[in-house]
């Protein structure tokens, strides 16, 4: 669910309206200026003009403008701006935190009601002195925040896409930073984005050109100092960059999907390496953690893993359910969730 909020401030209300381009996104575009017009004349003569040249410009779900029709509005508002030194007009987009898990949980119904109410309220305009209770949708009581990213006209952008564009990194900022929270554009915000957009690029290349190694770690026995097992790890070793630490390519693997590649590498890879051979001939067992699909299970039979864990066989417990689990014997695999 995402909220996009453009403002242009000035001496007096000129028009207000509210958009979405898709039924998981709304957007809230308003324009101050010199004089106020009933923006319900606009809207309706907008609908009566779609409706007229056959094009849609209102989402099916909440019948609010579309991206089309956003993007329409808010060069009205840089056109109305730049002729006025003393406006400045703002871009928010919000984004629902945890919303996907209202379609997820309650289904895709439930979400549906919800983003139709949040659209009324957003319709309504509400101050800061004002009270939002919890959405109720049917008997479920919906507690949401909302993770807010801003953008500024002249600073942040001159367009309507860059204004989007940069208000879009801020609210990635914002998620990052947790729920409930608010961001606005920056230099660095933009150097930060296009320094992950150029890692996200080299790292999709960097497992065809070979740039990815495995390196062992030794698990010592803290009481004897002897050597019981070896974690392999992966690294990346880039050309121009040198070696790039884990904490900045692993989450953008995990996000972008790329981690499944690099696991596939780095399996067949520990295993050329004889990590397991290793671990055998010091009559060590090999443990490995994370296993989920069937597939994986049988690759690390064949590499000769000895012992694995993980949602295969069975989720986190309790110590109670633990005792429950062991009483059962033999484990059989359970498909993951």
């Amino acid at each position: 669910m995402v909220v996009v909020l453009t403002v242009c401030f000035g001496r007096e209300v000129v028009g207000l309206g509210v958009g979405a381009w898709t039924t998981t996104a709304v957007m809230l575009t308003a324009v101050f200026g010199g004089r106020i017009v009933d923006d319900r004349l606009l809207e309706t003569a907008a609908r009566s003009s779609a409706r007229a040249t056959g094009l849609s410009l209102y989402d099916p779900l909440t019948s609010l403008p579309n991206r089309t029709l956003l993007v329409d509005r808010i060069h009205e508002g840089l056109t109305k701006t730049a002729r006025t030194p003393d406006w400045a007009l703002a871009v928010l987009m919000v984004d629902l935190d945890g919303f996907s898990e209202v379609n997820d949980t309650l289904g895709h119904a439930v979400g549906d009601e919800v983003l139709t109410e949040v659209a009324r309220r957003i319709c309504g305009k509400v101050r800061t002195s004002d009270t939002v209770a919890p959405i109720v949708v049917g008997k479920e009581r919906l507690e949401l925040t909302a993770s807010v990213g801003v953008a500024v006209f002249p600073d942040d952008g001159t367009t309507a896409d860059e204004l989007l564009q940069q208000a879009d990194h801020a609210l990635m900022t914002s998620k990052s930073a947790g729920p409930d929270r608010v961001r606005s554009f920056t230099r660095t915000l933009q150097e930060s984005a296009e320094t992950r957009r150029r890692l996200v690029a080299d790292l999709r290349e960097a497992l065809p050109q070979g740039q990815l190694e495995v390196h062992d770690q030794p698990i010592i026995d803290l009481r004897t100092g002897e050597v019981h097992h070896a974690e392999a790890l992966v690294r990346w070793r880039h050309p121009t960059r040198g070696m790039v630490s884990p904490a900045a390519f692993i989450p953008i693997a995990e996000t972008t999907g790329l981690i499944h590649e690099i696991g596939e590498f780095v399996f067949p890879e520990a295993c050329t390496q004889s990590l397991i051979t290793m671990a055998h001939d010091m009559s060590m067992k090999v443990v490995t953690e994370g296993v989920a699909p069937e597939q994986q299970r049988d690759l690390l039979l064949q590499m000769g893993c000895d012992d694995g864990q993980g949602f295969l066989f069975a989720k986190p417990m309790s110590a109670t359910d633990f005792d429950a689990f062991l009483a059962r014997g033999a484990v059989r695999p359970t498909p993951s969730a």
